[in-house]
């Protein structure tokens, strides 16, 4: 049995190191993720584990209040500050001055809304990939387009984990070595 413990992740970008803390703790025997299971093999593995994982409603959950006037960094404020642990519980999402109830709708409107500022390229963070114009690459350039890059390529990390774990679609597409490296 293999046991994948809680890890520092160390990122090298401009001369500037980052580290942050994995947050998924996966246990799996080699032989039960091979590379010959099929799609839904492993989709379903994945689920499995989040599952294992996911702290439940009742045992605390975590609510997020943004302004789409300021969603970008609503967000960045609001999940950075979001504790390692806290990160494996359910997350509720409002937008401020707009009742609803989030019953997933809420939820994938935050994803999709967030990812789209983060990922545009006018931002700086990311550039079209030179192989594939209809993939994102991390843009070498960020810390001259935006002196927080660091802390917005950790949201990035964060919110694409935390999408993946809820069972979100975002609309990023990353190259394949960029894939490589999650």
């Amino acid at each position: 049995m293999v046991v994948m413990q809680s890890s520092i992740m160390t990122i090298t970008h401009n001369d500037h190191t980052y580290t942050d803390i994995f947050i998924l703790t996966l246990a799996f025997h080699p032989s039960h993720f091979h590379t010959a299971m099929n799609f839904q093999g492993k989709s379903d593995w994945l689920k499995n584990q989040f599952n294992a994982i996911r702290i439940p409603w009742e045992d605390g959950h975590i609510k997020i209040r943004v302004n789409r006037e300021t969603l970008l960094n609503d967000a960045l404020d609001a999940i950075l500050s979001i504790e390692e642990a806290d990160m494996k519980k359910i997350f509720r999402f409002e937008f401020i001055g707009e009742p609803a109830l989030d019953a997933g709708g809420v939820a994938r409107e935050f994803y999709v809304m967030v990812c789209e500022q983060l990922f545009n390229a006018d931002v700086g963070l990311f550039s079209a990939s030179t192989s594939n114009q209809m993939c994102m690459q991390i843009n070498h350039n960020s810390g001259i387009a935006n002196e927080f890059h660091l802390r917005y390529f950790q949201l990035a990390g964060r919110m694409l984990g935390k999408a993946l774990m809820d069972g979100h679609i975002t609309p990023v597409r990353l190259q394949v070595r960029g894939l490589r490296r999650l």
